[in-house]
């Protein structure tokens, strides 16, 4: 049988939540090894020498497609020296002793600088796809700062030093930062765990963060970064306990990428914030039609999916989402103005300990902002995230709670077989464990996770600003479900007795046509591409990434890939196939759209 090895929960944010917590993290534990019986025995972090000026300034990926775009983005331009130099004030040392390059995202590089005095630090610089220069680095150290101030001893990053100009002395914006010991989450996911102490810190951050209620939609900053109208508004929303956290802090501007990517950085547009839900949806909407009105005729725009469209149909079923809206959101409680963090996933997860993990390091906050909470994403921490289409010996509970339930012949099972068993019930455990914590924390934070409806919200919203670049039908389809579900499992409003907005059959028909022709096509070339790369042993970026060491190998892949199908084709689906395979010159992604 599994031994038991008791510990104490440290719970770091919410106080009063700890009886709760501790009774259901048991609960949870002793459930999982009693139906068990037996004990089954977005960093790339490169560890390099001293580095020169020249390093500093390359990349740790190679593209496909658009590899001189890409690359151009990530080619930082700053005195080593002087940030050097920065650091080791920051860090109390005489000296920067060493500097190395650590980590790199899709917006970000980051560096360990060793210093005189046996510490290390981390520098954190922005590419140009990052977000809107300045006021990005600006919200993001008041960002953490909030959230540590707010929730004593969660273990965010402590800003040490931080400038969110390029006329600096180090030449660009910067964020120097404690480096947080442990390790990341996604190098453990294999482990064979029994407890999960890591999750329920996973879950009470998310939780802590969707109760505090803001006054508006935008994103935090120090009280003097934003102008005297902004400061004369309060931090948080009418009935919220004040603390001293109501002066020194305030919500200002969106930093969301959604405001500022491409040709969007450069116009005339409401980037907030906005005191109700109904000024942010349109903002995101009025966003999208500026752009289309001004640049979706541009070369650039023409290879985009949305060009399968015309830009009034787009402008048209915008204005339809628009129209729809209010009939089809929540009640207050979920769309209240809330905190996420904008990347939650096993890469930006630190945890020391083997078993139980214990979360060290919440990292990457670029880019948050205070959203509606149903826009609250799901956190990318489990193994195998794609779903439980390949289960053989468990089945999971559809109650939103993910429960693994062992299949009723377990007992009839072979060795082999009750191990496999056993490696499904432990792997959908653990994501059970996540949504039972955010239940006694927060009920409304896992209507949000796990509520179709709020799913497409979540869609509608996303789309509403990216409909050119991701396709309209993918908005259209949402809006179509939305429509489906109203008065069924959306209930029906008061002002709105039917919904607003109904497709008829005929819509059906020429929406099925236009989503297997512009969506649905290009998904399963890219589904097959990527599993061809899987199969060889290549990680394959959504936007055409490797690992510099598998470049060659992935070229050749691609090419053998695409000479099968088209040996396989005839002309017509030749035709068709080309202008929509994955890897090809020119095709947008959205990593390679500057912010600046």
């Amino acid at each position: 049988m599994l031994t038991l090895r008791p510990f104490a929960l440290p719970l770091r944010i919410r106080p009063n939540l700890r009886p709760t917590v501790v009774s259901t993290f048991k609960t949870l534990q002793l459930r999982a090894l009693s139906i068990l019986g037996t004990a089954a025995s977005r960093c790339n972090r490169v560890d390099t020498g001293p580095v020169d000026y020249e390093v500093l300034k390359v990349t740790s990926r190679r593209w496909l497609y658009n590899n001189d775009i890409q690359m151009a983005l990530r080619r930082l331009e700053f005195d080593v020296e002087a940030l050097g130099r920065v650091a080791a004030a920051a860090g109390g040392a005489s000296e920067c002793t060493k500097i190395e390059f650590l980590a790199e995202g899709s917006c970000n590089r980051v560096f360990s600088l060793g210093l005189s005095n046996g510490k290390n630090v981390i520098a954190r610089i922005p590419f140009p796809n990052a977000g809107p220069r300045s006021i990005l680095t600006r919200s993001e150290v008041a960002t953490m700062d909030f959230v540590r101030s707010r929730f004593g001893g969660a273990p965010i990053p402590k800003v040490l030093a931080w400038d969110s100009t390029t006329t600096n002395n180090v030449g660009c914006e910067y964020i120097i930062m404690e480096r947080c010991g442990g390790t990341a989450l996604k190098d453990k996911l294999g482990s064979d765990l029994e407890f999960y102490r890591h999750i329920a810190d996973i879950a009470e951050l998310m939780s802590g963060l969707a109760c505090i209620r803001f006054s508006q939609y935008g994103s935090i900053y120090y009280k003097e970064d934003v102008d005297s109208e902004l400061r004369a508004r309060p931090l948080y929303a009418d009935g919220e306990e004040q603390d001293e956290l109501s002066e020194r802090f305030r919500i200002g501007p969106s930093v969301q990428r959604r405001f500022y990517r491409g040709e969007r950085a450069r116009m005339s547009i409401d980037r907030g914030p906005w005191k109700d839900l109904t000024s942010y949806l349109e903002a995101a909407v009025n966003c999208e039609l500026e752009w289309l009105r001004l640049y979706s005729n541009s070369p650039q725009a023409q290879k985009q999916p949305g060009a399968w469209n015309t830009p009034e149909e787009h402008a048209a079923m915008l204005r339809k989402w628009l129209h729809l809206a209010p009939a089809v959101l929540p009640s207050t409680e979920y769309y209240a103005p809330t905190l996420a963090h904008p990347d939650l996933h096993a890469g930006n997860i630190l945890v020391t300990g083997d078993d139980p993990l214990s979360v060290s390091g919440f990292l990457d906050w670029q880019g948050a902002a205070v959203r509606p909470l149903f826009e609250t994403e799901a956190p990318n921490i489990f193994i195998d995230d794609d779903g439980a289409s390949d289960l053989k010996y468990i089945t999971i509970s559809d109650d939103g709670l993910y429960k693994p339930v062992l299949l009723e012949n377990y007992s009839e099972l072979t060795v082999e077989e009750k191990e496999e068993a056993r490696a499904e019930f432990r792997r959908f455990w653990a994501r059970h464990a996540l949504h039972k914590f955010v239940l006694d924390m927060h009920a409304p934070l896992l209507v949000v996770l796990t509520v179709w409806h709020m799913e497409l919200l979540k869609r509608a919203v996303y789309c509403s600003s990216r409909s050119w670049s991701e396709g309209l039908p993918l908005l259209e389809r949402t809006m179509m479900s939305l429509s489906a579900e109203y008065g069924d499992s959306i209930p029906v409003v008061d002002n709105y007795p039917v919904c607003p907005v109904v497709f008829s059959e005929e819509d059906q028909k020429r929406h099925n046509k236009e989503y297997t022709k512009v969506i649905y096509a290009e998904q399963r070339l890219e589904a097959t591409l990527t599993k061809a790369m899987k199969e060889a042993g290549i990680a394959l970026g959504e936007d055409g990434s490797v690992h510099p060491d598998q470049f060659g190998a992935a070229v050749k892949k691609n090419e053998e890939v695409f000479a099968a199908i088209m040996a396989s084709t005839g002309e017509v689906a030749q035709a068709r196939i080309k202008p929509r395979w994955p890897v090809r010159e020119g095709k947008f992604v959205y990593t390679m759209e500057s912010c600046v």
